[in-house]
């Protein structure tokens, strides 16, 4: 429901049941090596930060448009369809994933 992943393909809040408008979680794995936090609010993302363990290329699927930063800085994404982004990560990495396009 909150977050399914697939090779290197992360959805956040894929399956969100109506009566969960709001909430979050921390410290979900997802296959790639990736460990996910999340906080949303009116079933989007609000605030949502991923840390990349191997370092390697995700796609992440969000119910509405996001940003993604690293240490303050924007990160590069490719936008092959809507809210759907696509970066490449490092080893031990932090993004933090906020709404917007």
């Amino acid at each position: 429901m909150l977050l399914q992943s697939h090779g290197d393909q992360i959805h956040l809040l894929a399956a969100l049941p109506a009566q969960w408008p709001d909430g979050a979680f921390s410290g979900l794995l997802a296959r790639g090596g990736f460990e996910v936090d999340l906080e949303w609010r009116g079933g989007d993302v609000h605030r949502g930060e991923i840390r990349s363990r191997l370092g390697r290329k995700v796609t992440l699927r969000t119910p509405a448009p996001v940003t993604v930063t690293s240490g303050g800085r924007p990160v590069p994404v490719e936008r092959p369809e809507p809210n759907v982004v696509v970066f490449d990560t490092r080893p031990s990495g932090a993004y933090e994933v906020r709404p917007g396009a």
